[in-house]
């Protein structure tokens, strides 16, 4: 399988999830309750941890040993809590696209331990790798050169930086936070040379964020 293909399905597959979830919007209100699509959270995140174990071959860019680093690993955490709190702060009316609907597990009808888990094990464990490994391993080096592998990891250009920011940023809720959160993912990425930083700063981003949810019950943010 190609390296841009190992790359893009997980992404797709996400996504996938969430594109039945935005056209059933469109059906009549009676068809399906609100909350029907929150019930498959826990399989779109399993599925798409899977296929990313099944694809780990293919991610040799992926250096976890990187993490041992004193000098870069606490930067990228305080950044990453940083860039969280910054987040819960730019819930601005024109930087959200869409509506901040609520997410309450205690609403599902499933078992809220069960969601709250896959919930946070999603957040944490799968999306930030799903996401880096599609926005900046692969469409960043893409944007510099087709044959993207030959590209070094971080080595790209103002261009790739700009157009997978503001798409990232697109991808989410919250356009603006997203956008920022994608310039600080490249930044990291561009600074280090090291997926795996980037991959831990956007894992520390999601999991403050879910630990704030949790604390405060503001669900909007899920």
């Amino acid at each position: 399988m190609s390296p841009a293909a190992v790359r893009i399905i997980p992404f797709a597959v996400y996504m996938a999830f969430i594109a039945l979830a935005e056209l059933a919007a469109f059906l009549p209100e009676e068809t399906l309750a609100p909350d029907f699509f929150d019930t498959f959270y826990p399989l779109r995140a399993g599925l798409t941890g899977l296929l990313l174990w099944f694809f780990r071959k293919h991610y040799t860019e992926i250096r976890w040993n990187e993490l041992a680093d004193a000098r870069v690993t606490p930067v990228t955490i305080a950044v990453g809590v940083l860039l969280c709190g910054a987040w819960v702060n730019m819930d601005w009316a024109f930087a959200i696209q869409g509506e901040l609907t609520p997410y309450d597990p205690g609403t599902t009808g499933t078992a809220m331990v069960l969601m709250l888990t896959a919930r946070v094990a999603g957040a944490v464990l799968v999306v930030p790798v799903m996401e880096e490994l599609f926005w900046r391993s692969f469409l960043a080096r893409y944007l510099v050169n087709r044959d993207f592998p030959k590209v070094r990891p971080g080595a790209i250009t103002m261009v790739a930086v700009v157009a997978t920011s503001v798409l990232f940023g697109l991808e989410h809720n919250l356009w603006l936070a997203g956008i920022l959160a994608g310039l600080v993912f490249t930044f990291i990425y561009m600074r280090t040379g090291s997926l795996a930083q980037t991959i831990l700063c956007h894992a520390i981003t999601n999991g403050a964020l879910a630990a704030y949810v949790l604390g405060t019950g503001d669900w909007r943010f899920w």
